[in-house]
């Protein structure tokens, strides 16, 4: 316990030397830039930047700031001035925000923190957030924005507000029907106020507003039975005969196929358990390349292609390649497959990859006879005879 309570109590290896120190407040004396570092000042993430490209040390910006305090250097961070508008330039924004922004040339009746910091950006030719932008609002304009009262539905826009949803001033089975999300789009799009969907309920009882709002819709919409069941057609059959260039059904295959026949997004990692709950039949989850793709008549045209040679079927190559098939395949039938399925579907048809045989020519006994009474050719140039047998160099030995 002892050791532990040692071992706790102990402080942390310095990070640096004292040369190393020295050389970091020598640059913290200077700005950024001069270090290699860019940047006008010093913050915490330079401070990193700096010991990471001259120590190769590895640290968090915090933690790396609190070893350099601890070590003794006095590091004072100034805070990043915030950018502003000259006193005209004020002035001028001052007499722009007491009238509405149609008459400054910008869309809608009230000011908000995006329209000023457009304001800004066009009259200006300075770039600020919309945060920023409220912030110097407020400094020449005691009420700021205004309250939320003033960003709220008047008396005469809710009187609009009711009849436009009440035409009859009853709601009746004539009366369509809208959700909490369709009225709060109305609502910002014809008085340029924003509501939350869920404010919706209670705006329509403050003031007086008779309205049953729709239900929304809950999760995902379903396909109808119609749309069922020609999904139920279309996986019964190959993918190929509905316009999808595969080899089997898989659930991107499906996703794909609903997307661009019934305008329906779906997940593809629950699209299975869709199924399976729509009562749809699911498709089979064979293995990788267990179910062939091609018809019966196609496969015939394809070992009547592979008994040949590629030049025979308008390919320019001397023997056929897993690459080849998989490209014939695909140009001639329509069908994707990978190079590397190419050897497990020629093995469940009985084919195989053969290369084509080459007439050479063949050399008759005369010719060999012949060629053994021509005089040797000596391969070197230093080499003038041909070397003796070993059985002639023994008998002159003896």
């Amino acid at each position: 316990m002892r050791r532990r309570a040692h071992r706790r109590s102990r402080k942390p290896r310095p990070i640096l030397t004292t040369r190393q120190l020295r050389t970091v407040q020598r640059c913290l004396r200077e700005p950024p830039h001069k270090c290699g570092i860019a940047g006008s000042r010093w913050s915490v993430l330079r401070i990193q930047r700096l010991l990471r490209k001259r120590f190769s040390i590895r640290l968090a910006p915090r933690y790396a700031l609190r070893r350099l305090r601890e070590a003794g250097l006095r590091i004072r961070l100034k805070r990043a001035r915030e950018p502003g508008l000259s006193p005209a330039a004020m002035k001028r924004l001052a007499r722009t925000l007491r009238r509405p922004p149609r008459a400054a040339g910008l869309c809608g009746e009230r000011w908000s923190r995006a329209r000023i910091a457009e304001l800004i950006e066009r009259r200006h030719k300075r770039r600020f957030t919309p945060a920023h932008a409220g912030r110097l609002a407020r400094g020449v304009r005691r009420s700021g924005l205004g309250n939320a009262r003033d960003r709220r539905l008047t008396r005469d826009q809710a009187r609009q507000l009711r009849q436009l949803l009440l035409p009859t001033r009853r709601q009746s089975s004539t009366t369509p029907a809208q959700t909490r999300a369709q009225v709060a789009a109305l609502i910002e799009q014809r008085f340029d106020v924003r509501y939350h969907a869920q404010s919706i309920p209670g705006l329509l009882k403050r003031w007086h507003i008779p309205f049953v709002l729709a239900a929304a819709p809950v999760g995902e919409p379903r396909p109808s039975e119609a749309q069922l069941a020609e999904l139920t057609r279309a996986l019964a059959s190959a993918p190929t005969q509905v316009g999808i260039s595969a080899p089997r059904w898989e659930q991107r295959h499906i996703a794909r196929f609903i997307a661009e026949r019934f305008q329906l997004r779906y997940s593809t990692r629950t699209l299975y358990r869709r199924l399976s709950r729509w009562g749809v039949p699911v498709p089979t989850r064979a293995g990788a390349g267990s179910v062939c793709a091609l018809s019966a008549e196609q496969r015939g045209l394809l070992a009547a292609a592979l008994a040949s040679s590629p030049a025979q079927s308008g390919l320019e190559a001397a023997r056929w390649s897993r690459a080849l098939v998989a490209g014939f395949i695909r140009e001639r039938f329509q069908v994707q497959y990978e190079p590397a399925s190419i050897p497990q579907l020629l093995r469940r048809e009985g084919l195989r990859l053969r290369p084509v045989q080459c007439d050479r020519p063949t050399i008759e006994p005369s010719e060999v006879a012949h060629a053994d009474s021509l005089p040797l050719v000596p391969t070197h140039p230093l080499q003038t005879q041909p070397r003796p047998q070993a059985h002639v160099l023994a008998s002159q030995n003896q």
